[in-house]
């Protein structure tokens, strides 16, 4: 729960009005743990920013590229949630601004004796694939982590750091990528990836369920104060509740819409020709060695998914049930509107 009683641990989260930060804020105004919250914005005016105020929450302007504002930011806090979102404008060989801004947020909150830290950080796929392969925007994410855990208090002791790795969004699939109508059949669907139909995904609702594997590592650790080795079992937190096929998606889809829907595998080349144009470069090879990655060695290098949920407060929403929860969405997409 969100109050604003000083009494309460202070909560910081970055990112406050996106998707990955809304998420950890409803987690916690879900929780039976009283938290003070303070979202931390680029614009406190705004209207996404205002309702976080309604509900309880401190509302504080910071720019994660400017180090002075973060100091202020993580005062007093005993929590803190960190997040970066990809520059594929960054043409630098290892995304140095994305690498910046991590680095300034996990040195803010270490000077400010934040003493857990959850980030949003990514498998490298270089470290997966031994060394072979790598995504460039895995890549920073997976080095900003290490810099994380590198770090150390005044006191010589080392700052508690959970690396919370969301899997697949699965607004990749309603909006990003949808199925789309056959121009002969209106009621027969062609639903796409770069994946072979037996590849695994672990696909999470991020609005609705990726909050719970921030907040619920953290609080199932805090409640285990005794055990030292409780800390190890949430180093590393996989965000999804299962793997998924993306035949087994077709299929779900299917069932859920009452349309046919049928499965097929994009070549990587017309992957690339179409992000190419719509994002560049930059971000079109990513996404399509991302796929690679996911086809040769998996998402999460084939590690599976159930220790990770057994730290949540409830269940995280299975794809079958998400889609089941956003009917609105579903009938855009298989209704006829123009995608």
């Amino acid at each position: 729960m969100i109050l604003q009683n000083t009494s309460s641990p202070l909560f910081v989260v970055i990112g406050s009005t996106g998707v990955q930060g809304r998420s950890v804020i409803k987690a916690l105004q879900e929780s039976t743990q009283p938290y003070r919250v303070r979202a931390i914005t680029r614009d406190i005016s705004s209207a996404s920013a205002q309702a976080l105020q309604q509900i309880g929450c401190e509302t504080v302007k910071a720019n994660v590229d400017d180090a002075e504002s973060l100091q202020r930011a993580f005062e007093g806090a005993s929590y803190a949630f960190l997040m970066t979102s990809s520059d594929y404008t960054d043409l630098s060989p290892d995304f140095d601004h994305e690498y910046s801004q991590g680095k300034n947020q996990f040195d803010a909150a270490v000077q400010a004796g934040v003493q857990v830290i959850v980030w949003a950080g990514v498998p490298s796929m270089k470290e997966l694939y031994n060394g072979t392969g790598k995504v460039d925007n895995f890549e920073v994410k997976a080095r900003i982590t290490a810099y994380g855990r590198s770090l150390v208090f005044p006191s010589g002791k080392t700052p508690r750091i959970i690396d919370s790795q969301p899997g697949a969004y699965l607004t990749n699939y309603l909006i990003s990528s949808p199925p789309r109508p056959s121009p002969n059949d209106p009621n027969t669907f062609l639903f796409s990836l770069a994946l072979a139909p037996e590849s695994e995904l672990p696909v999470i609702d991020m609005e609705e369920d990726y909050g719970k594997y921030v907040v619920g590592p953290l609080e199932w650790a805090l409640a285990r104060p005794e055990e030292e080795a409780r800390w190890e079992a949430v180093k590393t937190v996989h965000a999804a509740p299962a793997y998924i096929t993306p035949a087994e998606m077709a299929q779900v889809f299917q069932e859920v819409s009452g349309k046919t829907v049928n499965y097929h595998t994009v070549p990587d080349d017309q992957l690339y020709a179409f992000l190419q144009k719509l994002a560049g470069n930059r971000a079109a090879g990513c996404v399509v060695e991302m796929h690679k990655g996911i086809r040769e060695v998996g998402y999460y290098g084939g590690d599976r998914l159930a220790e990770s949920n057994t730290h949540l407060p409830r269940p995280a929403r299975t794809f079958r049930e998400a889609l089941e929860a956003k009917p609105d969405l579903v009938q855009k997409v298989f209704g006829g509107e123009e995608q």
